[in-house]
């Protein structure tokens, strides 16, 4: 492993640590039926490693729109969210692919 790579690999373990557990969570997720389905919504009520990037990025976008705006919700998710934008960069693409009009899955 590189340099650089140990030192992201510390910052996301430290942002792990700063955000608390990531086990226990027994809230369910509320939101627009129309743009969740019943699953993706269980999905995002269960542990967090287990959100797959897509449903993830999809909350993100929706979060406090169709997606239930729980701040709880928020801070149990986004080291995951983080550990994602660093390891694929999948979100980022997505923010870019939004800002000029595309569809980033389309490439």
């Amino acid at each position: 492993m590189t340099a650089e790579a140990l030192k992201i690999a510390a910052a996301l373990n430290e942002i792990d640590r700063a955000f608390g557990p990531r086990t226990g969570r027994t809230v369910p997720v509320d939101g627009c039926r129309h743009c969740f389905t019943e699953d993706e919504l269980a999905e995002l009520s269960g542990p967090v490693a287990r959100i797959s990037d897509g449903n993830l990025h999809h909350a993100m976008f929706s979060w406090g729109g169709t997606l239930d705006e729980s701040v709880d919700w928020l801070r149990w998710v986004t080291p995951g969210l983080l550990r994602s934008m660093m390891e694929s960069g999948a979100l980022l693409d997505d923010c870019a692919a939004l800002a000029v009009g595309t569809d980033s899955t389309q490439q």
